[in-house]
């Protein structure tokens, strides 16, 4: 397999562990949320004033929970619950759970590719004499960063540029597909929802740092895929090998 054909599947592979971090990273949030925030207040909304500025109706006033009334007429109203804040020790706890099941998930996806090209280049240096790159790894994920590398470029232009749509749909994007093991713990260290320009420019900048360490985890992956030895090996490339049944002699 040439580089650019392993570099083809890492990509792959890293866009399909995006989509399934977004809904690891989405699931821990709503069950966490569930578990430690309640019921605090209603806003009550007038249905009878519902248009195009007031999809919800026109706004009349806010209950606290226990000042609720029973007998609110459902036909005219419309009761919306607000909830009070995550606390700060389930939010640690919502961030270091889905960080690890994401960067989890790109390691086992991600380092399968390197896992099985390491072992192949493995046998064809012990019975073909190929020759062992020691490099290969760094130049598999080199290629595989290009598009994570056009990103980095488009959201510093972008960034210097005036916010618009086109901005805040990119920078969507770029936080949950580009970057989207590692989303929650830029969602701390930004702090943003939705624009870029809300971001700091030291963020921007350093967001690179992510294109580097995943250039460093295939190289490093690779190295110790290739020793067939290895825990790392094991897990990664054994565990996907057919098992065959072996018949015995004097076995059923």
């Amino acid at each position: 397999m040439s580089n650019f054909a392993a570099a083809r599947k890492m990509i792959g592979m890293a866009l399909f562990s995006a989509f399934i971090c977004l809904f690891v990273q989405i699931s821990f949030y709503s069950l966490i949320n569930s578990f430690s925030t309640e019921v605090v207040a209603y806003k009550i909304y007038d249905v009878t004033q519902v248009d195009e500025s007031n999809p919800e109706g026109s706004y009349v006033t806010t209950y606290n929970k226990e000042d609720m009334p029973e007998d609110l007429d459902t036909q005219k109203f419309r009761a919306l619950a607000v909830y009070s804040k995550m606390p700060k020790s389930a939010k640690v706890v919502e961030v270091v759970l889905s960080t690890v099941c994401s960067v989890g998930i790109l390691f086992c996806t991600a380092g399968t590719v390197l896992a099985n090209t390491a072992a192949k280049d493995r046998g064809a240096s012990d019975f073909d004499g190929a020759a062992f790159d020691k490099t290969r790894g760094f130049k598999i994920g080199l290629i595989s960063a290009v598009p994570s590398a056009v990103f980095y470029v488009a959201a510093i232009i972008l960034r210097m540029l005036p916010q618009n749509k086109a901005s805040d749909w990119f920078f969507w994007v770029y936080r949950f597909i580009i970057l989207g093991p590692v989303k929650p713990i830029n969602d701390i260290i930004t702090n943003v929802e939705t624009s870029l320009h809300s971001a700091e420019w030291w963020w921007v900048i350093a967001s690179g740092l992510y294109i580097i360490l995943f250039i460093g985890f295939s190289g490093l992956m690779y190295l110790i895929c290739y020793n067939e030895d290895s825990w790392v090996s094991k897990l990664l490339y054994n565990s996907t090998k057919k098992q065959t049944n072996v018949r015995r002699l004097g076995g059923r």
